[in-house]
């Protein structure tokens, strides 16, 4: 908190004179809603206090944990990515486990990304620039996972199978019976052992 009061004289006022404006802004739309006979007094009072609570919360928040060490920043990131591979899966209700495979996508394509940046220097590892710039990859990521997810989704999905039975598949499984079992697609099996 104290490097919250710490900071610049010239970027309280700054964000002051924005919060002020923001408010006159709402006060000229109830102003012109209450012309025309729409009352939104109170709607306005509570989204305010509101907004001027969630915005303290919020500055407080952001200016503890940007302050904070490395692994706070891993944390924060691998959260990111865990939303991020919620949020793509849900263009994927044909795949199994889309969850799990869009999360490993995104968190191999934006770790990739920020591990080469962070190795040849044109990020740093300062929590305050590594976040943002992190969010943003991880952002990318994700939309590449979901539109990737849409352009290959196949009307059918074709397997081989070694056709074994008994303790062979008692012990070895069957990955082609685990998938027509749990696929919403229609599944072509192609035994792999006839010529």
């Amino acid at each position: 908190m104290s490097e919250l009061l710490g900071t610049s004289h010239h970027q309280v006022i700054l964000g002051i004179a924005q919060a002020a404006a923001a408010v006159v802004l709402c006060l000229a739309v109830v102003f012109l809603c209450r012309r025309f006979a729409v009352h939104v007094e109170r709607e306005t009072v509570v989204s305010l206090a509101r907004g001027f609570v969630q915005m303290v919360a919020v500055g407080a928040l952001l200016a503890t944990l940007l302050h904070g060490s490395l692994a706070i920043a891993v944390c924060i990131l691998l959260g990111m990515t865990i939303a991020a591979g919620v949020t793509a899966a849900r263009r994927a209700p044909g795949l199994i486990r889309p969850r799990l495979l869009s999360f490993f996508a995104i968190a191999a394509g934006a770790g990739i990304t920020i591990a080469v940046m962070l190795a040849t220097g044109t990020l740093t590892s300062d929590l305050i620039v590594l976040v943002p710039v992190g969010s943003m990859i991880i952002a990318n990521a994700m939309n590449a996972c979901a539109q990737a997810t849409e352009r290959f989704r196949a009307d059918a999905i074709c397997l081989g199978s070694h056709g074994r039975t008994g303790l062979g598949k008692t012990f070895l499984g069957s990955v082609t019976e685990g998938v027509m079992m749990k696929s919403r697609r229609p599944v072509l099996i192609v035994r792999a052992d006839q010529e």
